[in-house]
Parts: C-alpha cells; sequence; structure tokens
C-alpha cells in the first residue's frame, strides 16, 4: 500500500505539468469519497426539512437528520431559458454565470478552445487527475458536454418516464452497477460519482401506485382535484400580475398536462405528479445509500443532495424555472460525511459554482486559480454560518435584460426589465417577515378562502411603500455594484421609486371644533363619542359625562350641528335613573352609539349599568332610542332583550345574555337589511369579541329574533370591535379590535377566521371606516392615550400613518374616536379631548386619498 500511494504521488506530482493552477495535495489516510446528487427541477419546498407535509422523502429526511441542511443554496442564474445548462455548467467549472463557456459557442467563451480549456479545470479533469474514479450517471443534454465527456464511465440516457425501465430507477441501477464492478474488482481509488435524475422535470410521468397515493393521473387533470391530490402552494396564484418576460417560454405554455392552464384541478395534478417522481427519485437514493452501507463506505463519503434550480408548479401563477422568486432561485441542499453534525443546519449563501471548490477542499485537492466559487466546507463544519453576505441573481434568457436579483441580510430586491421596456416592475421583500414573497394578489379575498390562508399585513411587496424607500435604494445600489463585479453585460432601464407621500395635517384639517360640555358639573369627565348625520345633513354627536366613569351621575348627552351652524349646547338624552324598590334611583351610562338608518330614522344605542354590584362593562344593559325628526325628539328608553346564553357564552361569566347593541362602534348594514352590530365581553375570563345580528324589520331587538354569535377565537383577545368593507355585496368583512386583533369574513359575517395580529397594537379603543370609493382609514392611539393617529390602507392589510398627529394634547387624553363618511365624501372625526369635551374635526378625503407628493399639493 506504501509503495502504491508513493506511485500514485508521484504520478499527481507529474500531472501538474497539465494542470499547473491546481497543485494535488493527497490527504493524510484513505481520502474520502464523494458522492453527489442532483436532481432536475426540483424546490426546496418539497422536502420536509425545508416545511413540506405532503412528499414522502424518508431516505432524503434521514439524509437532513444524519447531516446539515442548508437553508439558503442558490444557482446564481441563466442566460437561456434551459436554466439547467447555465447551473450545471456553473457545477462543473465553479466559474459564475457570465464567465462560464456558452453552449452556442458563440462569443470568446464559446469557441471550441475556450470550451477545451475550461474543460480540462472541471469537475472531472481536477478529480481524475487527483487520482479518483469518477462516473456519472444524468439525463442527456442540457449541460457542459466537453467536461462531461471526461467522466471515466459514464452512463447517460433521458429517463422521465413512469416505468423501472425508463424512469429514476434506471439511474440508480448505473450506480449500482458500478459500484458492484468497484467491489468485484475490489477497487481501491476514492470515487466521485455525479447522480444525477431526469426527473421531477416535466412530463413527470410517475409510477402508477404512486400516482395515485398522490391523487394524480398522468393522462391530464380532471374537472376536480382529486381528494389526496397535494393542496395548492401558500403562495399560489391563478397567473402572474404581470407578463415574466419571455414569450412563448416552453415551461409556461407547453408543460404536458398543464400548458397555460393555472386552475386548482391542473396545479394539483401536477403537484401530485411531482410529488410521486420525488417520492421515487427517494426510494433510489435509499437503494444506493444501503449498497455503501453494505460496502463500508458510506462512513467514509460525503454525500452532496440538490438540484439544478427550484420550479414553481403554481407559485406565484408561474409554472417553470424561469423567475427568480425564492421557489425557484434557492435549491435544496443536503449535506453528510466526517465531521459534519448531525442534525445542524446553516444559512449558507452558496451558490451552486460553490460545490466544486468545496469537494476540492474536502479532498485535500487546492483549488483551480479559474474557480471564482467559495469553500463553505467551515460551513459545513460549523465553524461558521455563512461564505458570503450578498446574493446576486440573473434571469435574461428572454427578452432582455431580463430580471436581476440581490439578497442580503433577509431583504431581496427583484428587478424586471423585459419586453422592450413595456414591463418595467421592481419588487422588494423582507423575507424575515414574508418568507414566501406574498403579492398584494394573494390577499384576495377569494384567494384566501380558496387556500384557507390569509397572509399577515407584513406580508407583500414593499417596493412600491415609501417608508422602504430607503432599503430599495440600498438594495438598488447593492445590485448595480454586483452586476459590474460578475460583468454582467447588460444595464437595467431606470424605474424611479414612488416619491414619499407627505401629510400636512393644516390641509388635512378643513375643521376643529369643541362642542359645548354643557351643564355638566365643573369638574367633570366626557368621554366615547359618536357622531352620524341626519337625513337633512345635520350633525349629531353624543357621548356621557358626568363626575368620573362609573359614577351613577353619569348620563347620556347629545349636542347637534344643523347645516351651516355651530353645536347646540348638548341636552341630555338618558340620565341612567330606573326605578328601584320604588325609589328613583341614579345608575352609570357608557358608550353611546348614533347611526342612520337608510329611511331617514336614527338609532341612538347606549348602555346603562345593571344590577348588582359590579358598575363596569361586566354588568351593563343595553338601551335604545330612535329618532324619526333628525334628532329633535327621541322615543322613551327601550331596553335590548335578554337571550339564553349557550354554548361556548358559558364560559364568558357573568355574562347572562343581556345585549348590548353596538358597543362602542358603528354597524353595518347587511345585504337583507340585516344590521350587524360589533359587541364584546370584557371580563376576568377574558376579553372576547361577539357580534349581534338585528332582523331587518327590527333593530331594537323587540320581536326576540336576535342572533349573537359565538366569540372569536384565537390567539389574540380584543374588545370594542370595529367593521370594514371589502366587497360591494359585504361577502368580505374585516373587524378590528381594541388590544391588537384582527379577523376576516368571507361570507358576509356568517363565519369568521381566528383573530390574529391586527395592523396596530393600541390597549385603547380604535374605530375604522370604509369610504365609498374603497379605501380604509382607521384612527387610533399608537402610544397610551396621546396623541390620536390617522392611519388609511387600500387592503385592510398594509397600513400606512398618514396623520401621526391627527390631534394632540400633551399631557391629556385624546382617544375613543370614532369615524364616519358624510354624504358630501368628508371624514369627521369626534374623539375625547382631555376628557373635559369632545373635539369635532372635519377632514379632506380627497386629500387624504392622494398617492403622490408634488409641490403645492
Amino acid at each position: 500500500m506504501k509503495l502504491r500511494s508513493a506511485l500514485i504521488a508521484a504520478l499527481l506530482v507529474a500531472c501538474c505539468s497539465v494542470l499547473p493552477t491546481a497543485k494535488i495535495v493527497v490527504a493524510a489516510g484513505n481520502r474520502p469519497n464523494i458522492l453527489f446528487i442532483i436532481t432536475d427541477d426540483q424546490a426546496q419546498e418539497t422536502l420536509s426539512c425545508y416545511g413540506d407535509k405532503y412528499c414522502d422523502t424518508p431516505n432524503l429526511d434521514r439524509l437532513a437528520a444524519e447531516g446539515m441542511v442548508i437553508d439558503d443554496a442558490h444557482h446564481m442564474g441563466s442566460w437561456s431559458g434551459a436554466v439547467c445548462t447555465c447551473s450545471r455548467t456553473m457545477i462543473m467549472t465553479g466559474k459564475s454565470l457570465w464567465r462560464i463557456p456558452d453552449k452556442n459557442k458563440t462569443g470568446p467563451k464559446g469557441t471550441p478552445e475556450a470550451r477545451k480549456q475550461a474543460a480540462e479545470q472541471s469537475m472531472p479533469a481536477i478529480f481524475n487527475k487527483a487520482g479518483y474514479a469518477t462516473f456519472r450517471t444524468c439525463k442527456t443534454g442540457n449541460s457542459f458536454d466537453e467536461a462531461n465527456r471526461l467522466f471515466q464511465v459514464s452512463k447517460v440516457a433521458m429517463r422521465r418516464e413512469g416505468t423501472e425501465e425508463n424512469g429514476s430507477a434506471w439511474h440508480a441501477e448505473q450506480v449500482l452497477d458500478y459500484l458492484n464492478d468497484r467491489e468485484s474488482q475490489k477497487a481501491e481509488k476514492p470515487f466521485l460519482i455525479y447522480f444525477g435524475f431526469s426527473h421531477p422535470h416535466d412530463p413527470r410521468n410517475a409510477i402508477p401506485e404512486l400516482a395515485a397515493k398522490y391523487g394524480a393521473s398522468n393522462e391530464g387533470p380532471g374537472d376536480k382535484p382529486a381528494s389526496k391530490a397535494p393542496p395548492l402552494p401558500d403562495n399560489y396564484l391563478p397567473g402572474h400580475p404581470f407578463h415574466h418576460g419571455h414569450p412563448g417560454l416552453r415551461d409556461e405554455e407547453k408543460v404536458q398536462g398543464v400548458l397555460t392552464r393555472r386552475d386548482e384541478a391542473t396545479v394539483r395534478n401536477e403537484r401530485g405528479r411531482e410529488f410521486a417522481c420525488i417520492e421515487y427519485i427517494d426510494q433510489q437514493i435509499g437503494r444506493v445509500l444501503e449498497r455503501l452501507e453494505k460496502m463500508g463506505e458510506l462512513d467514509n463519503t460525503y454525500i452532496f443532495f440538490t438540484s439544478d434550480h427550484g420550479m414553481s408548479v403554481g407559485r406565484h401563477g408561474l409554472m417553470g424555472k424561469q423567475n427568480l422568486y425564492e421557489h425557484t432561485w434557492k435549491v435544496p441542499f443536503l449535506a453528510k460525511g466526517p465531521g459534519i453534525r448531525a442534525g445542524s443546519r446553516a444559512a449558507g449563501n452558496i451558490y451552486l459554482l460553490d460545490v466544486l471548490p468545496t469537494i476540492c477542499d474536502l479532498a485535500g485537492i487546492d483549488v483551480p486559480e479559474t474557480v471564482e466559487g467559495k469553500s463553505f466546507r467551515a460551513v459545513l463544519e460549523g465553524k461558521q454560518d455563512t461564505v458570503r453576505d450578498v446574493m446576486y441573481g440573473i434571469y435574461c434568457g428572454g427578452t432582455k435584460p431580463g430580471m436581476r436579483s440581490i439578497k442580503k441580510d433577509g431583504w431581496k430586491l427583484i428587478e424586471y426589465d423585459v419586453l422592450d421596456g413595456q414591463v418595467r416592475e421592481t419588487q422588494l421583500f423582507n423575507l424575515q417577515d414574508n418568507p414566501r414573497e406574498f403579492l398584494i394578489e394573494h390577499h384576495d379575498p377569494e384567494l384566501e378562502k380558496l387556500l384557507g390562508i390569509a397572509p399577515g399585513p407584513r406580508q407583500i411587496d414593499l417596493a412600491e411603500d415609501p417608508h422602504f424607500a430607503d432599503k430599495r435604494a440600498e438594495l438598488e445600489e447593492l445590485l448595480a455594484k454586483a452586476m459590474k463585479e460578475f460583468d454582467d453585460p447588460y444595464e437595467l432601464s431606470p424605474n424611479p421609486a414612488p416619491t414619499k407621500v407627505t401629510f400636512d395635517r393644516d390641509k388635512a384639517v378643513l375643521e376643529e371644533n369643541l362642542i359645548p360640555h354643557g351643564p355638566l358639573p365643573k369638574k367633570h369627565q366626557t368621554h366615547a363619542s359618536t357622531i352620524t348625520e341626519a337625513a337633512d345633513g345635520t350633525l349629531l354627536a353624543s357621548w356621557f359625562g358626568g363626575t368620573r366613569e362609573g359614577n351613577p351621575d353619569v348620563k347620556i348627552w347629545l349636542s347637534r350641528k344643523p347645516v351651516g351652524q355651530p353645536w347646540s349646547e348638548p341636552e341630555m338624552i338618558d340620565s341612567g335613573n330606573r326605578m328601584v324598590d320604588g325609589k328613583e334611583t341614579e345608575f352609570a351610562c357608557w358608550n353611546p352609539v348614533l347611526f342612520t338608518h337608510p329611511d331617514g330614522t336614527i338609532y341612538f344605542w347606549y348602555k346603562v349599568t345593571g344590577s348588582g354590584d359590579r358598575p363596569g362593562p361586566q354588568n351593563w344593559w343595553g338601551a335604545v332610542r330612535t329618532s324619526t325628526d333628525n334628532g329633535k325628539t327621541w322615543s322613551e328608553r327601550t331596553w335590548l332583550p335578554k337571550i339564553d346564553p349557550t354554548g361556548d357564552y358559558k364560559v364568558f361569566k357573568p355574562y347572562d345574555g343581556i345585549l348590548a347593541g353596538p358597543v362602542k362602534n358603528r354597524p353595518v348594514i347587511l345585504p337583507d337589511g340585516r344590521l350587524l352590530c360589533g359587541s364584546s365581553t370584557e371580563t376576568t375570563h377574558g376579553w372576547r369579541v361577539h357580534f349581534e345580528i338585528y332582523p331587518a324589520d327590527d333593530w331594537t331587538g323587540q320581536k326576540g329574533k336576535v342572533e349573537v354569535t359565538k366569540p372569536l377565537m384565537g390567539g389574540k383577545e380584543g374588545i370594542q370591535p370595529s367593521f370594514l368593507v371589502h366587497a360591494k355585496d359585504m361577502s368580505v368583512l374585516q373587524v378590528l379590535s381594541r388590544e391588537d386583533g384582527q379577523a376576516w369574513s368571507h361570507d358576509g359575517g356568517h363565519t369568521w377566521t381566528d383573530v390574529v395580529a391586527g395592523p396596530v397594537d393600541t390597549s385603547v379603543g380604535l374605530h375604522a371606516v370604509t369610504t365609498t370609493d374603497g379605501w380604509h382609514f382607521l384612527t387610533f392611539n399608537p402610544v397610551k392615550r396621546t396623541p390620536l393617529s390617522l392611519a388609511r390602507s387600500r387592503d385592510g392589510k398594509n397600513w400606512e400613518t398618514i396623520l401621526p398627529e391627527l390631534s394632540y394634547n400633551e399631557g391629556k387624553e385624546v382617544d375613543y374616536p370614532t369615524i364616519m363618511q358624510a354624504r358630501d365624501g368628508k371624514l369627521h372625526v369626534v374623539h375625547s379631548w382631555g376628557r373635559e369635551q369632545i373635539t369635532h374635526l372635519v377632514l379632506d378625503t380627497e386629500y387624504l386619498q392622494r398617492t403622490a407628493s408634488a409641490d403645492g399639493n
């Protein structure tokens, strides 16, 4: 053995004249084997170690558990629609995209001589000269042929059928035959095996029993998805929001069984076929690993599993690999071998072009100077988490310049410049908040209903949000630097970031008035105001006031503002008094809500302390009055009925079925005329939102047909809900609540999602309104009870605070707002002013809805 090793070493030294830039270093003892496994068109999300729950891959799961999972592994990109061509050439040469030999043999890097020179510095050439036995099985075509021919043994064929003879098993058989030959020949050279598959690239013809397991048909989808078919991906879209820039692209228009269809049945069938192909690949990998173990070769073998690029298969409305979303730009990457800790994980920030220098490093081979990749051996050994800070991605296989991407510190930018400038788009993602790169289209209520997923308010493309203009500019600068560093031959045409929209409070607020507090004691409190517009244009505002909230002398007050006139001195509408044991007794009043019926009737709900010794919300009783003369006179107090609490309501003791009506904020009218009131319970057992639904012909509830929903559940508590409307037919509703909660209904309020975190975290009452043209405005306190802020949104999820100090009273409260849009389009806000008076603001809605700033606006 010693003599044999000396001869090999002498031969290697002699070889250095052929490969002057690669100094071969023979490691002490047995040099490691290398098993490099690569699939064709496989996204990270198809493996359980990356979060998949549906595709069975026990052998790859074992590989991940016994080794390392790298989260941020990427192919760099492609200048061809056949992305695998560039990807696999980068693997072979360790060169970056713009410096690999061109397959079409054009340009200085595409000449026969240039390609020959690159092949002489490629993976098989380096390992051949280092004394390794080299073997390759893979699909035919779409790679660097001059390098591939240098493997000592090569068994290649396209195998994408759903049979053992013409599917992935064929590639495994070639490896097993090679290993059997090594064993029979008692081979002593370490091996480099390049173990490539033709699947799960389309056509994804699956083994019949596995296709059946995943509810898939190789013949194409049915009219409806099969029950066993995998669900749609979380970031599925029925179509990409703009053209991807590659007209006639095969992957997007000509995939067998798909073509241009993106419906649920088609995508789920194709995912089922994909998963069936991947599970079959996993079985073949298991066969090879088992054989290595029986041969005693496994412990001294570095095993790498990856793919040449990711794949869309319905994500973002795309089917192919010609994009730079994470599902396609990233690749799965697993590694196992000596010195790699079992169950370890790292970000990595590696490219596939880093594979060559890494396996050279592990094998004790100096890397040729032509190699640009970086060894990530230190990552595999747990000595560092990444090998670089910035990742650069390219796709320009279609119209030029194409797409570019840059990623750093969890932030990612994608630029599109395609179709001769017809599509110039920028996308910006905070991947820590939005790892699936959800777009505004993913927030469509119907899509959310289909997927059963409601992306959070921060899960959106942020490129057009002026609050992130600095981050966008930072990444654009990094991208320009990377394009220059890597000899990118193209430039992107300008796509200016949006001008940050600024708002001037003096321009937004058209009127500001303090409503008279009337004949209240010198030291008093006024709080929880409400506002509505009568049929004749008169504004009415109400609040509760007395010596202190909860005291028996707290009454309901009302002030009127006829068109063109100031607010009137308030009048007391209800004292809360009632007879107890034959004696008139004072009781505290709470939270009035004014609302005008389309027929002009004004409804006036409020609460009065009930019996018992608890004076707060735990023990109040709802009352209602009505007016048919624009608020000049009112009916007598009518108590809301008591219902029999059942089911989930029993846990909200001491709630005993007493109705409150809308507990603080305005209700909404459902299409059938019923009234949906936001209510809540506020007890020591928790704060929970629920709803009271009053019949169309009985908004006072006297006919005993009030429907009370069970409390909304979830990870957030809340009270005092406020409604937003997202569809003209009221089919999509959103409720925001105090204490950072929100929930959605996609069936007109019949059922609701669980409560999740809302757009603002406030411990004080808030109120929101949907305007007639679809904007949403929210008044809230961002910090304690002052200042009062105003935010806006187009979708109810992504909010922009446009007036941080809509109202401010240093050292005193400005809180508990109500916001309303009047018939003239103006927004009206009333709120508590230091609990001394009520402030009324009139806002310029048109000004607050602008989407661009300019001098003089």
